[in-house]
């Protein structure tokens, strides 16, 4: 179980989140949405680290991970980023490896483990056919599937994710978050996944948190929160909800 308690970040004098709690268990896809400037993203950067918090507490399960060194909290959370610079000398396979860091010794060697880590996680995430190209000669999407693979091979309970998809096409968003939903899953995995398309919310987030002005608005089962009356208050604008028989896909208008 994912805790966050209180969790406040105030940048140039202005609060960005402002006294954030929540609870997020394993096994279940939770998205977090919220129009523009919400604090989405502010709120990853800050459970995951990269961003220092003015106060507030993060735990997993009794593990204080607030408490910890950068390069001690990379062994419980992984980040896949919405964008990233990537060392263009680098292959595909190296940037994947370097998910493995943390465990490295002192002379930063690799194990035969971290080698065969590497290797599952491309083939789940269909990056070994690319394995040996540089990573400036992969399109937006491919480079995206690699930072998925490298959070992969992080090996941590916890995943965060910022719009892991705002650079596929249809059929690769749906083939990465089904591969997501599967890991979650099958590893019982904590995962924490911003998503701009409330389509893809409704059909893959089992719960969400809604987020407006760096404060959450609600929080629980998507079903309670993707409700015209609660969109149309958070974005401001009329929006009705028709959704097909498989109540997984539904057209947003006014």
């Amino acid at each position: 179980m994912l805790k966050v308690n209180s969790l406040s970040v105030r940048l140039n004098s202005t609060f960005r989140l402002e006294n954030i709690s929540l609870q997020v268990g394993g096994g279940k896809i939770c998205g977090i949405i919220g129009p523009n400037g919400a604090g989405k993203t502010t709120l990853l950067r800050a459970i995951s680290g990269i961003l220092p918090t003015t106060s507030g507490e993060i735990y997993l399960d009794k593990k204080p991970l607030h408490t910890l060194r950068a390069d001690e909290r990379a062994k419980y959370l992984a980040v896949v980023p919405q964008s990233a610079f990537l060392p263009p000398a680098f292959t595909a396979e190296q940037v994947v490896m370097m998910g493995r860091t943390p465990y490295l010794n002192w002379f930063g060697q690799t194990t035969i483990k971290d080698e065969q880590i590497t290797q599952e996680v491309m083939s789940q995430t269909q990056t070994l056919n690319f394995a040996d190209r540089l990573i400036n000669q992969l399109s937006v999407g491919e480079q995206q599937r690699v930072l998925l693979a490298r959070a992969l091979a992080q090996d941590t309970p916890i995943l965060l994710m910022d719009e892991p998809t705002s650079h596929m096409d249809l059929k690769y968003q749906i083939e990465l978050l089904n591969l997501i939903q599967s890991i979650c899953r099958e590893k019982q995995k904590i995962i924490l996944v911003v998503l701009h398309d409330i389509n893809l919310a409704l059909r893959y987030a089992e719960q969400l948190i809604l987020l407006k002005d760096g404060r959450i608005i609600m929080q629980g089962l998507t079903q309670d929160i993707l409700r015209p009356e609660i969109l149309t208050t958070v974005y401001e604008l009329p929006i009705n909800l028709y959704l097909d028989k498989s109540q997984k896909i539904f057209y947003l208008g006014n």
